[in-house]
């Protein structure tokens, strides 16, 4: 049996492999990797701005993305589901990883991104609304699905891989930079 942490590191390297191929169209050098102690540090020393979310550049392809972008991965949960939001459940995972997520990214002055899995299913991506108006005025994106919150920013969620055979680096590269 696989516990929690080493299940969540072995999903942010999934994502990083996953994100070197979008990247890169190769397995490999690896342009992403986790974080050292997977964003803690982050927490420690909140004047390393670059080493926000889970995800940093190893390569310096993979830079631009991470100037801009802060990757938040988390993986299994298997009680939480979208039903919970709806009936505002104490404790709802998603709502507390959105939160994770958009913190790291406001310290950072980064667009969230949230990249979550449950077993058996696929990966979802989540994004906040300005990235998401953004994204939208330069290609069609995938379904979504959006839980919008009393007390933050909204997340909508899309299938990671329709999401990135859409978004393409170059997009993600010329993003503006996050305004506070």
């Amino acid at each position: 049996m696989v516990n929690g942490k080493a299940k969540g590191s072995d999903f942010e390297r999934f994502t990083c492999k996953f994100l070197t191929k979008w990247l890169t169209g190769k397995n490999r050098p690896y342009a992403f990797w986790r974080q050292p102690a997977s964003g803690g540090i982050f927490t420690i020393f909140e004047e390393c701005g670059d080493m926000s979310g889970d995800i940093r550049a190893m390569l310096p392809v993979a830079i631009p993305m991470m100037q801009k972008i802060s990757v938040e991965c988390k993986n299994g949960y298997p009680h939480t589901n979208f039903h919970q939001h709806l009936k505002n459940t104490k404790g709802f995972q998603i709502k507390k990883f959105w939160i994770q997520c958009l913190t790291d990214a406001t310290r950072s002055s980064k667009y969230p991104m949230l990249i979550f899995k449950k077993q058996g299913l696929n990966a979802i991506v989540g994004i906040d609304c300005k990235l998401r108006i953004i994204l939208k005025e330069q290609v069609k994106l995938p379904e979504s699905l959006t839980l919008s919150f009393k007390d933050l920013t909204s997340v909508t969620f899309y299938d990671m891989i329709e999401f990135f055979n859409i978004v393409t680096p170059k997009i993600i590269e010329d993003l503006p930079c996050q305004e506070l």
